[in-house]
């Protein structure tokens, strides 16, 4: 995720978005992004901001959530390859990645193992 698109930055840091569709492999994404995203960035990027943190809350979940935002990863990236050629080899090698973990995340048992936190006994506390 990166912090540089939350709004409030944007308008201390002057990051204009405005321009990140021109290299896009098809008209319509050109189009469509100059008509409809660069006029509202803000409202945009906050909701892929927002997005991109309840996918990164559910890949880090375990389980069937993290399949599932491991999912919404594999899409948004399939979706980053009409960007142009830049993202589209980031897009490839992040695809691959996120393939790779979703098999072995497919493989894992069903059921997360809970997280074991040690007891005051471990650290010598409680002891006569």
């Amino acid at each position: 995720m990166d912090p540089g698109g939350w709004p409030p930055h944007n308008e201390t840091q002057g990051t204009d978005y405005s321009t990140f569709a021109d290299s896009a492999h098809l008209t319509f994404v050109r189009d469509t992004w100059q008509s409809l995203v660069a006029p509202n960035q803000g409202v945009f990027i906050t909701l892929l901001v927002i997005f991109e943190a309840v996918i990164g809350a559910l890949i880090l979940s375990g389980g069937r959530a993290t399949q599932v935002g491991l999912w919404g990863a594999l899409l948004m990236h399939v979706a980053l390859l009409l960007f142009g050629w830049v993202l589209s080899v980031w897009s490839i090698v992040m695809l691959i990645a996120l393939v790779l973990l979703l098999r072995a995340e497919r493989h894992q048992s069903p059921t997360p193992t809970p997280l074991r936190l040690p007891s005051s006994k471990h650290f010598g506390f409680g002891q006569a």
